[in-house]
């Protein structure tokens, strides 16, 4: 799994893939059935993607893009546009000239966990992860090639 993710990274920064077609291979990659580190014994068991952040130069464009090819439902936060993929997903859009058709980052749910147990196994299992939580309590952190990612905790 890892790999393939590492994959589809790699292709959309070199360019070989848009951002279209990394949006649509990551809900594939993850739609459908939970996810789970492919290690023995994981720290952590990803249920599903909630949310990727993608940015982008004209929130506006970009929210029409989304809203008509996959009839997502859009709502705005401040400078965010998210759209809903189903009960439980969304692309987050985030307007940033520098950084334009870019992922931001990907958003992890685990289940089951309150977000402090969650960052103390991952934090025990990938001590070296950048780990930053901001005053919100969201969790940010990075994979070894720096990708962003966020932990989102559902406690049962």
């Amino acid at each position: 799994m890892k790999t393939s993710i590492d994959d589809l990274f790699g292709r959309y920064e070199a360019g070989a893939l848009t951002r279209r077609e990394m949006v649509q291979a990551l809900l594939l990659l993850f739609g459908a059935a939970p996810v789970s580190a492919q290690t023995a014994g994981p720290a952590l068991t990803a249920t599903r993607i909630d949310h990727v952040s993608i940015l982008v130069s004209d929130l506006e464009r970009s929210r029409s893009y989304y809203e008509e090819l996959f009839g997502a439902k859009a709502r705005a936060q401040n400078n965010l546009v998210q759209l809903a993929l189903g009960p439980a997903s969304h692309i987050t859009l985030a307007q940033n000239q520098d950084r334009k058709g870019t992922i931001d980052h990907v958003a992890l749910t685990v289940e089951g966990l309150t977000i402090d147990q969650a960052l103390a196994a991952a934090k025990r299992a990938k001590p070296d992860s950048n780990f930053h939580v901001e005053s919100d309590g969201v969790t940010y952190f990075t994979d070894p090639d720096g990708t962003r990612l966020q932990l989102v905790a559902r406690p049962a």
